[in-house]
């Protein structure tokens, strides 16, 4: 799109064109000055300052734990950043909660987790992980993601800049260990990757309770050696092994992968199933030094291979670092990289003592020839005022465009997915947002599973219906009671429905800013685990709950105070396979505020103690309109 703006741009060297030779000489001329449709333009504009520390550990794994834990307990103040509610992304998210033959437990944190020969509770494996880091000493904030990096003067890290539902909050420090699956902090930083070839890769998804499943693209089917046992019930666990091909690596592509490895898996007798594919990347950094395989012990592994070349101050605890595609698959089991996390932890830290924090550092700013598509709104404030360190300066930048759409939909709650599928059957090419890795909000994720009150026909009955109709009147998972329905089908028939009527479905991308021009939403801001970048569409539809996006875009609100002096309990309730309602009223939390929901999943840990799991968000209202 070639906007006025643009034009006068490219108009303004025309007189250069007396000088040129020929016409291609003169497109050579102008091609640098027009403006690159694949970034948006984003004004310069300052981050609030929330932490200054030693070392930031990006990233929820098991291994980024313990490289937190390591470092703090050498003397470093750390701050680590996990992008999902809970901690043990690998084992939790992927289902890794088997042990291999020949993973020893060398450490004393896998020990907890993996302490007995019965599969650890996911409950046990987040609280094990957090409390790690409470007892020494290490912040935390859940459900933020790294979008931007700090630099010094030299270029080299020197901190990052977060999104979470509180807004976007920078973090000064001495160093990074990128703990993210694809090296995403050591992108930001244009550290130098062996370049991307399409090809086939391999995705690893787990599923609980369904009978087995042939696919043409399953090429290894791994049952569990004992069934899952969840109080009386017993469920067979299933790890698929998919081969696809991959047209380029972006996250659009990733996520047609994950939804169609879903629509094979489901039946009506599964009752939970992976939240993130687990796959190792096809690509990896270029770091100092590059392994094979393993010559001994991890120990004999060195830190450069864990360093990139061509950035400094960073480290890749990940997939994505300087090892072979066969050995990084062998220690990025949870198991050795907790070992491998502990390792790489203690170095870092003696490092960065001899390291000084840089002052001065500002945003690093992405370089293109950005297109005007129009102002990049969002929520730029302090946490709390307690929290405040003043500011970091953004300059101005572009941010990549992921899509472009009709209509989009952020939040992939019940009224959001059901939004989704009203537009794509009307024809319009519409894209579902949601972070979480299930359709429906509350009324599945969130355990709220009965309906209260309100009108149950119309739309209301279409859905009741389909949902009921996923299995026979028989089934043994077939509430009895009206009004009630398994929380998992209503979440398959949400995406099932979207995707039959030709909508598109990402999960893990969170809403953390508005695209507008002369009052009208052109796109929104959005981030997920690759980064944050632009969707353009020509309607927006906010199903955020708290209205974000039209917040964001620079819309009017009221926030709960002196206006509405009541405010309603919320809670954070227990989770186990089959349950759909698990309502609690025990806390107050506001779901906009990263803290407030940090603590929340910290409390709720403590006092549903012995419980298989807990829910992945805050069972809450609105605390804003």
């Amino acid at each position: 799109m070639l906007t006025r703006r643009d034009f006068l741009k490219v108009t303004a060297i025309g007189g250069a064109f007396a000088s040129i030779g020929s016409m291609n000489e003169a497109k050579a001329a102008v091609k640098p000055v027009l403006p690159d449709e694949a970034f948006a333009y984003e004004s310069g504009r300052k981050i609030p300052l929330i932490a200054e520390t030693d070392l930031v550990v990006v990233g929820g794994s098991a291994r980024a734990v313990a490289a937190a834990v390591a470092a703090a307990k050498s003397g470093c103040r750390v701050f680590l950043v996990c992008d999902l509610p809970y901690l043990g992304e690998e084992i939790c998210a992927s289902h890794l909660y088997e042990r291999e033959k020949g993973e020893e437990l060398r450490t004393a944190l896998s020990r907890r987790i993996f302490q007995s020969a019965s599969i650890p509770t996911p409950m046990t494996v987040k609280k094990v992980l957090e409390d790690a880091l409470i007892d020494n000493g290490v912040k935390f904030l859940y459900s933020s993601y790294a979008t931007n990096v700090l630099v010094d003067q030299a270029g080299e890290a020197a901190g990052v800049v977060i999104a979470n539902r509180s807004g976007r909050e920078a973090i000064r420090c001495k160093a990074i260990i990128d703990a993210t699956h694809e090296a995403t902090v050591a992108g930001f930083l244009d550290a130098e990757r062996t370049p991307f070839k399409p090809g086939e890769q391999d995705f690893d998804f787990t599923v609980v309770g369904n009978a087995p499943k042939q696919a043409k693209e399953i090429i290894g089917t791994h049952p569990w050696k004992k069934e899952l046992q969840v109080g009386s019930a017993r469920y067979p666990v299933t790890r698929y092994t998919f081969r696809f091909p991959m047209r380029d690596n972006s996250y659009a592509a990733l996520q047609e992968v994950e939804q169609r490895i879903r629509t094979s898996l489901w039946d009506a007798d599964q009752v939970d199933s992976s939240d993130r594919l687990w796959y190792i990347p096809r690509q990896n950094i270029i770091c100092k030094a590059h392994c094979e395989a393993l010559g001994g012990s991890l120990r004999s592994l060195p830190l450069d291979a864990f360093a990139p070349k061509s950035v400094a101050r960073i480290w890749i605890l990940g997939p994505e670092a300087g090892l072979s595609r066969e050995l990084a698959a062998r220690v990025m089991r949870p198991v050795p990289a907790m070992w491998l996390g502990e390792l790489i932890g203690e170095q870092v830290a003696d490092v960065v003592g001899k390291l000084s924090l840089s002052r001065d550092a500002v945003v690093k700013k992405v370089v293109a020839q950005a297109s005007a598509y129009g102002t990049v709104g969002e929520h730029l404030q302090p946490l709390r005022p307690l929290l405040g360190r003043g500011w970091v300066d953004s300059p101005a930048s572009a941010l990549p465009v992921l899509g472009q759409y009709d209509v989009v939909v952020m939040g992939g709650g019940v009224a959001g997915a059901s939004a989704g599928i009203s537009a794509a059957r009307q024809g319009a090419k519409t894209l579902v947002l949601e972070y979480l890795h299930g359709l429906g909000g509350l009324g599945t994720l969130g355990m709220i599973g009965v309906y209260w009150d309100g009108f149950r026909g119309g739309y209301t009955a279409t859905l009741d219906k389909g949902v009921l109709a996923m299995a026979p009147s028989d089934h043994p998972r077939r509430p009895k009671e009206e009004g009630r329905f398994p929380a998992d089908w209503k979440m398959e028939w949400l995406r099932k429905e979207l995707l039959d009527v030709g909508g598109e479905l990402w999960f893990g991308a969170m809403g953390c800013g508005a695209l507008s021009e002369g009052g009208q939403v052109k796109g929104l801001v959005v981030a997920t685990p690759q980064g944050r970048g632009v969707v353009l569409s020509k309607i927006v539809i906010d199903s955020t709950g708290s209205a974000d996006i039209a917040i964001a875009a620079g819309a009017g609100y009221e926030y709960t105070g002196k206006n509405t002096i009541a405010v309603q309990g919320a809670g954070t309730g227990k989770w186990a396979p089959g349950d759909y309602y698990n309502n609690n009223d025990w806390l107050f939390v506001d779901d906009t505020d990263v803290l407030d929901v940090s603590r929340a999943f910290v409390q709720a840990k403590n006092k549903s103690a012995g419980q298989f799991d807990l829910v992945k968000i805050p069972q809450t209202r609105e605390r804003r309109r």
